[in-house]
């Protein structure tokens, strides 16, 4: 289980690598976005799809882009000052004054042999997870650990990742 965790958050760390925040045009609108230039080399054939004309009219409205900057801020605020994000103490390196936790969060036989383990994963195993699932929210919305805004917390990220695989 470990390793396959460990085998995405490698493959994310490539991605991230390879990524860039450079601006590239919507082969549909001819609009300039912020996209990863070689997610639109894999597409080039799916270019003028419905399913591709769809994806970019929802991306262009303001609205889905101060939603998607809204989350994006959220995910940077909550990193943990070792470069993961926690599915449990997400609120412990928070940037945000006053976060607090709200709700109770309940799992079926936690704590016996072959329950739920929970959010409590003392193998650290979430928080790979977790960690690359932020990377990539970042990435898709086409920022860089090289630059931008995000540039610090993704190349946190990143050296977490690094630093949790086993040679």
């Amino acid at each position: 289980m470990q390793f396959r965790a460990l085998f995405v958050a490698g493959l994310i760390v490539a991605a991230c690598m390879f990524s860039s925040a450079q601006s590239r045009k919507n082969p549909v609108t001819g609009e300039h976005k912020r996209k990863n230039p070689r997610l639109e080399e894999l597409s080039i054939g799916l270019a003028n799809s419905p399913i591709s004309k769809r994806i970019w009219d929802v991306r262009a409205t303001s609205d889905h882009e101060q939603r998607v900057d809204a989350a994006l801020k959220w995910l940077a605020d909550h990193q943990a000052r070792d470069g993961s994000w926690s599915a449990f103490d997400f609120n412990a390196d928070s940037k945000r004054y006053g976060v607090e936790r709200r709700g109770n969060i309940e799992f079926r036989n936690a704590g016996k042999p072959g329950a739920d383990i929970g959010w409590d994963d003392k193998s650290g195993t979430l928080a790979v997870g977790m960690t690359g699932l932020a990377v990539m929210a970042f990435t898709a919305a086409g920022y860089s650990h090289r630059e931008g805004p995000y540039a610090t917390e993704l190349a946190l990220a990143v050296d977490y990742l690094l630093g949790q695989q086993v040679a």
